[in-house]
Formats: C-alpha cells, structure tokens, sequence
C-alpha cells in the first residue's frame, strides 16, 4: 500500500431526480459506479433517487485506483444522511 495525494471530489445536493455530473467526458452519467450505487440505494429503500450529484476526478478513471468504488461508497453514506 502506499499513499498518494490523488483525489475525486463530490458535492451532493437534493433534486427532484437523479443526476450525476462529472468533468470527465469520458465518465457516462448513467453507466458510472456513483449512478448505479444511487440507482441501488433507492431501489433497496424503495424511494426515489433525488439528487444532483457533481463528480470531480482527480483519480484516473480505469487506472486501478480504487476512485470510482471508493466514489460510490462515499455517494451511498451521503445520499443515507440526505
């Protein structure tokens, strides 16, 4: 294990549907990990997913890094609390 100073960031704001923005073009909004942990959540709560989230990367997409797991547990302790 070693630590680097590689981060993503994420804002989460309430919404009357669920969108998910990132400044990678790359990034699909409905085929990323933060979509489909969100998409998850309501469906195992039985609510609608309502919330705008903004993904900045920091960490490269598809490189091994842990961002997108790591981005989608911390959009499921947010989207929990909102």
């Amino acid at each position: 294990m070693q630590a680097i100073d590689l981060v993503d960031d994420l804002e989460i704001v309430p919404s009357s549907s669920l969108r998910v923005m990132c400044d990678d073009a790359d990034i699909e909004e409905t085929g990323n990990l933060v979509w489909k942990a969100a998409n998850a959540l309501a469906a195992s709560s039985g609510l609608l997913p309502r919330a705008a989230i903004t993904l900045k990367k920091g960490i490269p997409a598809g490189m091994g890094l842990g961002g997108g797991s790591s981005d989608a547990a911390a959009i499921l302790l947010a989207l929990n609390k909102l």
